[in-house]
C-alpha cells in the first residue's frame, strides 16, 4: 500500500510539472508573438528566377520569397522584400541597413557580418552554358583552358574556381547582369556562361535562344540558398523561431 501511495504521489507530481512546462511554453509563444505582432523585417535581394523574383507590376514572387513569407507571417511579422543590385544588397547588410537577405549562399566571408538559417530554402546548380555550334564539355578546372567566362561580381563561387588563373572570369554586376552575360555568348564576346541552372534556363526562354545555347552534363557546382540575418539579431529569439519553424516545414 505505501508503494501504492508513493507512487500515486510520484504520478500526480508529473502530471503537474507536465502542465506548469505546457504553461511556460504556452505564456513564451504568447509573449514572442505579441512581441513580433505589426514588427516588420526588410529583407533585400536580387532577383533569382524561380526563387525569388519579381512580377510584371514589381510584386515579389517566388517559391522561397512565400516560403519567408508564410513563417514570418506565423510569427506576426509581416516580411518586406527590395531588389537590389548584389553588391549593395551585400554591403546594406554589413551596414545594418538591411534586416536580412533573401536566397543568399554561406561561405566564411560571409559569416563575419551575417546570421545564417540553420536550414538551406533550396538548392541549386551553377551550370556551364555554352552555344551549340561550339561544343564544350566540362570534366574539371583544366576543362576551362583558354576560355573566356562570364559570371556575376559578388557572387559565391568555388573558391578554386575564382583562384585558377588558366581561363579569363569576365564580371559583372547590376540590374539584368545574369541575361546580359547571356547575351555576350550569343554574340561570341565569352566562351562560357557560369548561371544558376534554372533561371539560365529561364533567361534562355525570354532570349527566344533555347535551340542556340545549352548546358554541360555536369555541373559546376550544388549550392544551397539561405535565408540572413543582419547581427544586430545575433542575441534575438527571432532566428531561434524562425529556424524552427522552417525545421517543420521542411520535416513535411
Amino acid at each position: 500500500m505505501l508503494i501504492l501511495y508513493h507512487q500515486g504521489i510520484q504520478s500526480k507530481l508529473e502530471f503537474i510539472m507536465i502542465k506548469l512546462f505546457l504553461k511556460v511554453n504556452i505564456f513564451i509563444t504568447i509573449i514572442f508573438t505579441n512581441y513580433c505582432f505589426g514588427k516588420e523585417f526588410y529583407a533585400a535581394t536580387e532577383a533569382w528566377i524561380p526563387y525569388v523574383y519579381q512580377d510584371k507590376d514589381n510584386n515579389p514572387k517566388g517559391i522561397d520569397y512565400f516560403l519567408c513569407k508564410k513563417i514570418f507571417k506565423s510569427l506576426g511579422i509581416d516580411f518586406k522584400l527590395d531588389f537590389l543590385p548584389w553588391l549593395r544588397v551585400l554591403d546594406m547588410l554589413k551596414k545594418n541597413e538591411k534586416d536580412g537577405i533573401l536566397d543568399v549562399i554561406k561561405n566564411p566571408e560571409r559569416e563575419k557580418f551575417m546570421i545564417f538559417s540553420s536550414r538551406e530554402l533550396s538548392t541549386i546548380d551553377f551550370a556551364i552554358f555554352y552555344k551549340k555550334n561550339k561544343p564544350f564539355k566540362y570534366e574539371n578546372l583544366n576543362s576551362f583552358t583558354g576560355k573566356t567566362i562570364a559570371i556575376m561580381r559578388g557572387y559565391s563561387y568555388p573558391k578554386d574556381f575564382l583562384e585558377a588563373k588558366n581561363f579569363i572570369k569576365v564580371d559583372i554586376t547590376g540590374d539584368s547582369g545574369s541575361e546580359r552575360n547571356f547575351k555576350k555568348l550569343i554574340y561570341d564576346r565569352v566562351d562560357l556562361v557560369i548561371e544558376n541552372k534554372t533561371t539560365g534556363l529561364q533567361i534562355l526562354k525570354k532570349l527566344g535562344e533555347e535551340k542556340n545555347v545549352t548546358l554541360t552534363e555536369k555541373s559546376l557546382d550544388k549550392l544551397k540558398l539561405y535565408l540572413s540575418f543582419s547581427m544586430k539579431y545575433k542575441n534575438d529569439d527571432l532566428v531561434k523561431y524562425f529556424n524552427n519553424e522552417l525545421s517543420k516545414i521542411k520535416r513535411n
